[in-house]
C-alpha cells in the first residue's frame, strides 16, 4: 500500500489580508527598501493605505513575501483571495459589532478590526445588518474600525471624534482620514481631522 504524505497548507493560503499606512516620501526616519524575492506583496488599498499579507507564526506575524508565492506557485490576485477569504473567515468567528449613537464600533481580535475595510463580503452582507449605506467609515488605527450612514452629519462628527479619540497616542496608527463608498473601492470623504 502506497502511503502520501499530505502536504502541509503553504504561507499563502494561511495569509490574512492587512491594511497599513502609506508612508509619504518625505517622511522623517530611515528607510528601508526591500526588492526581488524578499520584496512584501503590497497594495495601494485606499488613499494613503496599503494592503499587504499577513501570516501568523506563534505569536507573532510575517508578511508574504515574493519568494511565498515563486515557493508555492501562487499568483497575487489568488493571494489576495486567499487573503480576503482568511480575514472573512476571522469575522466569521469573531466579530462583534456595537452601535455607539449613530455609529457603529467594529470589534475582531486587536489587529484585523481596520482590515476589513478591504472585506467586500463585510460591506455587502454585514454592514447593511446594521445601517443602509452608502457608508462613511473611520480606520485611525490597526484595531479600529468605525462607520456610519455617509448621509448623516451626526455619524460623520461621531467618526471625526473616533479619530480624535486615537490619534495621536493610538498603537499601530494608520490614518486620521475619514472615508467614503465609492464605485472603484474608498475615497477620502474630507481633509485629515484635527
Amino acid at each position: 500500500m502506497l502511503r502520501f504524505l499530505r502536504r502541509k497548507p503553504g504561507d499563502c493560503s494561511r495569509a490574512v489580508a492587512y491594511l497599513k499606512p502609506q508612508v509619504p516620501e518625505d517622511a522623517p526616519g530611515p528607510v528601508v527598501e526591500m526588492t526581488g524575492e524578499g520584496e512584501p506583496i503590497i497594495h495601494e488599498a485606499a488613499p494613503d493605505l496599503l494592503g499587504v499579507y499577513l501570516v501568523e507564526e506563534g505569536s507573532q506575524f510575517r508578511y508574504v513575501q515574493r519568494r511565498d508565492l515563486t515557493r508555492e506557485r501562487v499568483s497575487e490576485a489568488e493571494l489576495h483571495a486567499f487573503g480576503l477569504a482568511n480575514l472573512d473567515a476571522l469575522a466569521a468567528e469573531r466579530l462583534e459589532i456595537r452601535a455607539i449613537g449613530p455609529i457603529f464600533a467594529v470589534l475582531l481580535d486587536g489587529n484585523f478590526e481596520a482590515s476589513l475595510l478591504l472585506s467586500e463580503q463585510f460591506w455587502s452582507k454585514t454592514a447593511p445588518s446594521c445601517v443602509a449605506g452608502p457608508y462613511a467609515a473611520t480606520v485611525p488605527a490597526r484595531d479600529v474600525l468605525a462607520f456610519g450612514p455617509l448621509a448623516d452629519p451626526e455619524a460623520l462628527a461621531g467618526l471625526t471624534a473616533v479619530v480624535e479619540r486615537v490619534w495621536p497616542g493610538g498603537d499601530h496608527l494608520l490614518t486620521r482620514s475619514l472615508y467614503k463608498q465609492a464605485p472603484t473601492g474608498w475615497a477620502k470623504l474630507s481633509p485629515p481631522a484635527g
